[in-house]
């Protein structure tokens, strides 16, 4: 999986990837340098723990802080509970809640770069009309795609091109699925409402 920095959200989002940041620490509460023999275990939904994808990576340099990247699919759920072992520290739990976003709108994108994703053909021709909501890459297309969540930051609705405020560590491809995701609360431009959508369970 290729992972990115950009994967690193202020909060979960269901059935995207998540880059969870955390320390290790040892029995008088000091940050572990080089945990030897990292081991992490994922439950979904309180089902029974297995080996996550990924393994907890230190922060450059020694400094007793790690991160983990979890993929999509461990994160299609309404509780994703982890729990990181190691030789050296003592056992690290985090408990992640993702968020179900109402869907704005899905398609096909036309085309994708470093920082932005073409949205298809009969996207909103209102710039700045999908500021603040979130896009999420629904398949595997081009490899290494998938679970991919950014926020857009700028749309151009001539081009249908929308700025994403983190990089990708996959671009994504006129090959890629994606839905447009609204947040809690977004000012939508070309809205005469501030939209205020109550997250509902799935």
């Amino acid at each position: 999986m290729a992972a990115s920095s950009g994967d690193a959200h202020p909060f979960a989002i269901y059935n995207a990837r998540y880059r969870a940041v955390f320390p290790i620490l040892d029995a008088d509460g000091d940050l572990v340098t080089g945990a030897t023999s990292p081991d992490t275990e994922v439950s979904q939904d309180q089902g029974t723990f297995a080996d996550a994808t990924n393994e907890a990576t230190e922060i450059a340099t020694a400094s007793g802080m790690y991160y983990l990247d979890l993929v999509a699919g461990e994160l299609d759920t309404k509780s994703t509970a982890i729990i990181v072992k190691s030789g050296t520290g003592k056992t690290t739990p985090i408990v992640l809640y993702p968020v179900r976003m109402p869907v704005l709108r899905t398609g096909t994108a036309q085309a994708g770069a470093a920082s932005t994703i073409t949205l298809d053909s009969g996207a909103s021709a209102i710039d700045d009309f999908y500021n603040g909501c979130w896009l999420n890459i629904t398949n595997n297309s081009p490899a290494n795609a998938l679970g991919q969540a950014r926020r857009i930051t700028d749309y151009v609705g001539s081009t249908k091109v929308a700025t994403v405020e983190a990089a990708w560590g996959t671009n994504p491809s006129s090959a890629s699925t994606f839905p447009v995701l609204v947040p809690d609360t977004v000012n939508i431009a070309g809205w005469d409402i501030l939209f205020d959508v109550r997250l509902k369970d799935a």
